[in-house]
């Protein structure tokens, strides 16, 4: 490894893992950007002023992979990335950019994800989709690109085989909504925890964020390095919306905390299967 590499590693506060199988490697966390583009779109998001630097300070401090995708802020947040990108002279082989297609981009802020049939149509279209997304991004290349929503009416193969052109063309290279990150009696506080965002909270639900708290207090902890404790065992790293360096910090301080088998047993076994809710 190149010193000056070696080195960005050493004084990272981050840590850095392979993502699956793959031969990619990206930051813990990874900087979801669903909450930076223009406050238009939704409320709670960011605009340019304050994405921009907070960009930044997440580069900083190692975290180098960004998730965003083609319908946040539609299109705003991609654009915002790569400005980003461009205004920090931050190197391109130095930084993760992963992006989604699905969702059709409305043409209006205000708009969200239409889903008329002439858009549903649309928005398959994986490889015009991909161009749009890397015309915002202006990259030459996306690191992962995801399909944002399982599509059960094209056949299989018909994706599979838009994903491959999209490889073959060289353009392509290889927390439960925050509700356990802090205690039920500050949900509401803020505007991602709105009554309208609490939705499908159940009474088993309720017990899990009281034993999480319950958890955090006996080991000193924030109830968020619970969370992270429990999920970082599970995937390779989880993606997180920012809207402060703060809470940047306090999610890089959960590094190297983990949970016992009786304190993850304790946590799960309140918990009730649900049902799908939006894209997830």
């Amino acid at each position: 490894m190149p010193k000056s590499l070696a080195a960005s590693v050493e004084g990272s506060k981050a840590e850095y893992v392979r993502l699956g199988k793959s031969g990619l490697k990206i930051s813990v966390p990874v900087f979801g950007t669903m909450s930076i583009g223009d406050p238009g779109w939704i409320d709670w998001v960011e605009g340019e002023e304050k994405s921009l630097p907070l960009l930044k300070a997440a580069y900083d401090m190692g975290l180098n992979t960004w998730d965003t995708a083609n319908v946040y802020s539609n299109g705003a947040s991609e654009i915002l990335v790569g400005k980003a990108i461009k205004k920090y002279n931050i190197p391109r082989n130095k930084v993760v950019v992963l992006t989604k297609c699905f969702g059709a981009v409305g043409e209006e802020m205000g708009v969200r994800s239409v889903m008329f049939p002439k858009e549903i149509k649309a928005s398959k279209d994986y490889v015009n989709n991909h161009d749009a997304s890397l015309k915002r991004l202006e990259l030459d290349y996306i690191d992962l690109l995801q399909i944002h929503r399982f599509d059960p009416d094209t056949p299989h193969e018909e994706t599979m085989e838009a994903l491959h052109d999209l490889i073959k063309s060289g353009k392509w290279a290889p927390l439960f909504r925050g509700h356990l990150a802090r205690p039920l009696s500050n949900l509401g506080k803020t505007t991602r925890s709105a009554p309208e965002a609490d939705k499908g909270l159940t009474e088993a639900d309720e017990g899990i964020v009281k034993r999480v708290q319950e958890l955090a207090d006996k080991k000193g902890w924030k109830m968020s390095h619970v969370a992270l404790a429990w999920i970082n065992k599970r995937v390779s790293s989880p993606i997180i919306g920012f809207s402060s360096v703060e809470r940047i910090q306090e999610a890089l301080d959960a590094r190297g905390k983990t949970l016992t088998d009786e304190e993850e047993k304790y946590l799960e076994e309140l918990y009730a299967p649900k049902n799908i809710i939006g894209h997830s």
